[in-house]
């Protein structure tokens, strides 16, 4: 799980990535920007699930029914730009995804997976991944 995933050409980096969920902060955009936000992931990505989170307990309901919805995790999310190594992000991130994801999700023991800050584009279109393909180089 990539949270918050808030761009175009970093969620398209992950996708290629193999990451499962991405994680959109529904609070950090204006109706209309989130609405356009979703709908270009939607339209540009056909292998991540895309998952909202929020601070109130529901969805904006015109999203009720598009995405899944969650309160914003309590706590930091790992975040690739802190000067932690990648492999010490990897173990602490799956603990965050196995304490906040593993029930709201309903995933299996066998699927726990990573939570993680992926940052984000640098410019339009412009993505430095090196951070993430060490986090990615870490957990494989």
């Amino acid at each position: 799980m990539a949270y918050p995933v808030s761009d175009l050409t970093v969620a398209r980096y992950l996708s290629a990535m193999g990451v499962d969920f991405l994680g959109v902060d529904a609070d950090s955009f204006s109706a209309e920007k989130l609405e356009e936000l979703l709908n270009t992931l939607s339209a540009w990505l056909a292998g991540p699930e895309i998952v909202l989170f929020g601070s109130s307990e529901q969805p904006p309901a015109y999203l009720a029914d598009r995405f899944k919805y969650f309160e914003k995790p309590a706590g930091e999310i790992p975040d690739l730009t802190v000067h932690q190594s990648s492999l010490q992000i990897a173990k602490l991130s799956q603990n965050i995804f196995k304490e906040v994801m593993l029930d709201p999700l309903k995933l299996p023991e066998s699927c726990m997976g990573y939570f993680f800050h992926p940052g984000t584009e640098n410019a339009p279109g412009i993505y430095d991944s090196e951070l993430t393909d060490r986090f990615f180089e870490a957990i494989s």
